[in-house]
């Protein structure tokens, strides 16, 4: 099969998995269009500019922009800016609007970047502490099995958003989020378990990514768990106090149920 069949082929499958919520059929598909690269970006966008993006179809329209404008940012980040401002000159509804700008408003610019054990880590411009972090990233990730780290295409690092969650697996570019709370100081008495806290958060995310874990709507309580069960092995080989603290817990904790059940 030539390159533009495939890449046809590739498209209807991706346009297929955003019509029905197929996180697995968007996945395969996003990743094989991601890699192929440039060739495939004249016919993502001519596939964009097909639709009339009027508000008709809300739901199937907003999954079909964010799959195929957020393909176009992954690939060529200056070329989205380009397809986003055509499909407003073109017209569409408010709705639409709000979320080319969401995509456009993500930029790279915004972040510093660096490699540690072939990953590309991208630290927000607004944490300042570089040194620090680097030092850190470097003895964390150190501890992760290299296979682990493989297909990894980037790390974000960016200031804690004051949200439920503290960071994020996404699957369709094996890409990790963590939140970086800003207030880790060195003279910041809390500042050993806030770090605790940011390590805790990579691990968990990396355990998304080891186990493979495909898209899904919401949290599935059994990946949590095997991502929490992975944390938990690197956490303990780092910190080797936090097993005996645990197990005294534990201990207290059976101890005190025996109690309350005499």
């Amino acid at each position: 099969m030539d390159t533009a069949s495939a890449i046809d082929k590739t498209l209807n499958n991706l346009l297929r998995g955003l019509a029905h919520n197929s996180g697995e059929t968007i996945y395969q598909s996003h990743r094989a269009l991601f890699e192929i690269g440039e060739s495939a970006l004249p016919a993502i966008e001519k596939q964009l500019m097909s639709y009339k993006w009027n508000g008709n179809k809300v739901g199937i329209e907003i999954s079909i922009l964010t799959g195929l404008l957020g393909l176009i940012h992954d690939i060529d980040e200056k070329r989205v800016n380009k397809v986003g401002a055509k499909i407003r000159e073109k017209g569409c509804s408010k709705i639409v609007d709000g979320r080319i700008d969401s995509i456009l408003k993500f930029t790279l610019d915004e972040f510093n970047s660096f490699r540690i054990r072939n990953v590309d880590i991208y630290q927000s411009n607004e944490l300042t502490d570089t040194k620090r972090i680097k030092r850190k990233m470097t003895k964390w990730l150190s501890s992760v099995p290299e296979e682990d780290l493989e297909e990894i295409e980037r790390l974000y690092l960016i200031p804690e958003q004051n949200v439920d969650y503290r960071g994020t697996y996404m699957p369709i570019l094996c890409s990790v989020m963590v939140e970086w709370d800003i207030t880790t100081a060195r003279l910041n008495p809390l500042s050993y378990f806030l770090l605790l806290r940011i390590e805790k958060t990579l691990y968990h995310e990396i355990g998304h990514h080891a186990y493979k874990h495909p898209l899904s709507e919401g949290e599935d309580p059994e990946k949590e768990k095997e991502a929490d069960h992975y944390t938990a092995k690197l956490l303990v080989k780092n910190h080797p106090m936090l097993k005996r603290i645990i197990r005294i817990v534990r201990f207290l904790l059976g101890k005190r149920t025996n109690g309350n059940a005499e």
